[in-house]
């Protein structure tokens, strides 16, 4: 029982970050579109690019990291 609402709490606050992340991320390169005069549309499709890239390679990386290992 103890899992299951340690499960759901951690779903309800992973899904706040993400929801935090992107505005982060959106607003970093909205910022950024101002500053070197380029499309909002362009820097923000770039930076959620490389945000979602980094993501990905890390889980890649840290799946990987605890298969070799031994338990």
């Amino acid at each position: 029982m103890t899992m299951i609402a340690a499960s759901a709490l951690y779903g309800i606050c992973v899904s706040l970050r993400w929801a935090a992340q992107g505005s982060y991320v959106t607003n970093l390169s909205i910022q950024y579109a101002k500053v070197t005069q380029q499309k909002e549309q362009d820097t923000i499709t770039q930076f959620a690019s490389i945000y979602f890239g980094v993501v990905q390679i890390s889980e890649f990386i840290s799946t990987h990291i605890w298969k070799s290992s031994k338990f």
